[in-house]
């Protein structure tokens, strides 16, 4: 049996939540605002990183969800899993784990493998959707081959 313990502490790994590996910009914030409020996508969502890092910025979760959500309802895949991990911590919004499941398979669908972990997850335990290993199996699969080392660890272990 796998340990749900170990899929919800990758998953969390995987969104960038307890971990960096995933930076998005390095870029500090004074120099991605003016180009975000232009309407640049990339920038937008480099402003709502800086601000759910407190990176340059004083920490604002609702902030950062106003600058992902711009460039998220644009097609902006990281964006969109940005916004999901939001969503699924309850970070300035109220916790929803079927809004963060709708955003991680938008992002997923665009080939971001750390959304396809995240949703996989969901599926597996059933969490803001129906649980479905079915397909479940199939976005680990997918995250895996995209690199995810803890989708191809889950893969072995649970399925």
């Amino acid at each position: 049996m796998l340990n749900k313990s170990k899929v919800i502490i990758s998953g969390l790994l995987a969104m960038g939540v307890i971990h960096t590996s995933y930076a998005f910009t390095s870029r500090p914030y004074s120099e991605v605002i003016n180009c975000a409020k232009e309407g640049d996508l990339i920038c937008q969502t480099e402003v709502g990183i800086a601000y759910r890092e407190g990176n340059g910025v004083k920490q604002d979760y609702v902030k950062a969800k106003e600058w992902f959500l711009k460039s998220a309802k644009r097609g902006e895949n990281n964006a969109q899993y940005r916004l999901g991990a939001l969503y699924y911590m309850g970070w300035g919004v109220k916790q929803d784990y079927f809004k963060a499941s709708e955003w991680f398979i938008k992002s997923a669908n665009q080939g971001n493998v750390y959304a396809a972990h995240a949703i996989a997850s969901m599926y597996y335990y059933g969490r803001g959707i129906e649980r479905n290993k079915t397909k479940s199996k199939e976005w680990f699969t997918k995250s895996c081959q995209g690199g995810v080392s803890d989708s191809c660890q889950i893969l072995k272990e649970a399925f």
